[in-house]
């Protein structure tokens, strides 16, 4: 940098150097973006060449809506009631109402980050969460939840204070997806061991 300082002496020519410079800079910019892309949709070829037939390659946001959790302070819950309450780590009480439709994947947005349970009934996720209640195409929920845990979405935290997760970050996690018959075959085969 210190070289075209010296050979170049009037202003005007350094402006129109530092111009030229900055324009280079935003093109280098430019072709980081698009050698990323490339990059990932290599990875998502390779993938897509390595699975068996009939399966596909998707990401975590073309197949779910994440939800946040909704604040439940412990004050205002029902511990006599009979629909569990979920943090980040898992059943924390139990209120008399729920805040999802059935089948619930809970995962860990705040606190221990990533972590997913599974419940089979309605129940309350709290803030600390995302959670997944709506399954498209038949998608079999519990197959979904052991998928999720396999992912460690963990390792997704970008955060420095406070340890959390993106839902934009996983939303762009790839998967694999069998087939919903595949998918079920192989819960039936979990399920045997």
């Amino acid at each position: 940098m210190n070289h075209w300082k010296k050979t170049v002496n009037c202003p005007s020519q350094r402006t129109l150097a530092a111009e030229a410079i900055t324009e280079l800079e935003a093109v280098m910019d430019d072709l980081r973006e698009i050698v990323a892309l490339v990059e990932k949709e290599g990875r998502r070829r390779k993938m897509s060449n390595e699975l068996p037939q009939a399966w596909a390659t998707t990401t975590l946001g073309d197949l779910f809506d994440f939800k946040y959790g909704k604040s439940l302070p412990q004050e205002k819950r029902n511990a006599k009631g009979s629909i569990k309450v979920f943090g980040s780590n898992g059943v924390v009480g139990a209120h008399n109402s729920a805040l999802t439709k059935g089948p619930t994947i809970i995962v860990g947005r705040k606190g221990s980050v990533g972590e997913v349970h599974f419940h089979l009934m309605a129940c309350w996720p709290i803030d600390t969460t995302y959670f997944i209640d709506e399954f498209p195409e038949k998608l079999p929920p519990t197959y979904w939840a052991l998928y999720l845990k396999s992912l460690r979405l963990g390792q997704q935290e970008k955060s420095s204070a406070i340890p959390g997760i993106s839902r934009t970050d996983v939303y762009e996690v790839e998967v694999a997806m069998p087939p919903v018959a595949e998918q079920q075959r192989i819960m039936a085969k979990l399920k045997s061991c």
